[in-house]
Parts: structure tokens; sequence; C-alpha cells
């Protein structure tokens, strides 16, 4: 039954905020996070050191760093290391992922012609796994081209590339 004073009405308001306060701060709260709420989610979960949901990494026992949120720091995440050593500039990494999604749409195309001249079911079956695999590696290389025709690619000096 719902209180029916106003006075009466906030009290128990504030008291459920209280609670949901408290089981949010143990982090056993089971409450749907709505938009509204979100920013009291992240900034109790993540920017404040020590919080109650800070992660553990399994295997080596100590807090996972949570990256950066910047548009630079997403643009390194997509390439590793070794790709941002070969590649001395912007330009040389973007010429070589078009080259290597050209050559992923020229293969593609190439099954499937493949498979429609031998029609042969094996042939039929073998080359559907290999569109499989060329279904993930188009976009995969198309969302990282994409990443660098981004701000954070225009941000960045052409001559040097190497992550922050």
């Amino acid at each position: 039954m719902r209180p029916s004073s106003p006075p009466l009405r906030r009290a128990t308001a504030a008291a459920t905020r209280a609670r949901v306060a408290t089981r949010v701060e143990r982090g056993r709260c089971s409450t749907p996070c709505t938009a509204s709420r979100w920013p009291y989610f992240l900034d109790r979960s993540w920017t404040v050191p020590g919080t109650f949901l800070q992660v553990i990494d399994p295997v080596y026992g100590e807090p996972v760093q949570r990256p950066p949120n910047t548009a630079a720091s997403l643009l390194h995440e997509h390439f590793s290391p070794s790709e941002w050593q070969s590649f001395p500039t912007l330009g040389s990494l973007r010429a070589f992922l078009v080259s290597r999604l050209l050559l992923w749409v020229a293969l593609a195309a190439a099954l499937v012609a493949g498979m429609a001249y031998s029609g042969v079911e094996a042939a039929v079956t073998f080359g559907c796994l290999l569109l499989s695999a060329l279904f993930i590696l188009i976009p995969w290389d198309g969302v990282r081209l994409y990443a660098l025709s981004g701000p954070a690619a225009s941000s960045l000096v052409p001559a040097r590339t190497a992550p922050p």
C-alpha cells in the first residue's frame, strides 16, 4: 500500500534511495540501469580508485587498469604494436589496409565463382567455410580503416605513429 501523505511519500522515497545506494555500494544491486542512473553507476564503479567494483585480473591478481576513453587511445587499440612499428606513417598503414581489404574482397569473389564453376559438393562446403572466415575479416579490416579516417587519426603527427 502506498503512503498517502506527501511527507511520508518523501520519506519512503528517501529510504528506497538509501537502500538502493547501499545495495549498489555492496555490489548487489539488481535494479535495472536506466539512462538517468548510468552516470552514477559509471562514477561509482570505474572512476574512483578502490571502489567496490574494482576488477581484479584472475591471472595476475592485480587490478585491471581501464584505458583512457579518448579518441587517440581507441585508435591505438585497433592496431597491434608491431603494426605501429612496421608502418612509419598513417598513409602507409591506410594503404596496407586498403590493399588487404581489396584482397579479401577479391578472394571472396573468386571463392564464389569457383564454387559455382566446380559444382562439387565438397568444394562448395570448403568454399563456404573459407567464406565464413572472410565474412569476419572484411568487416574487421573495414572498421580498422574507418578508425584511421576518424578525428583521432588526423590529430596524430603523420611522421610518428607510435602509441602514446
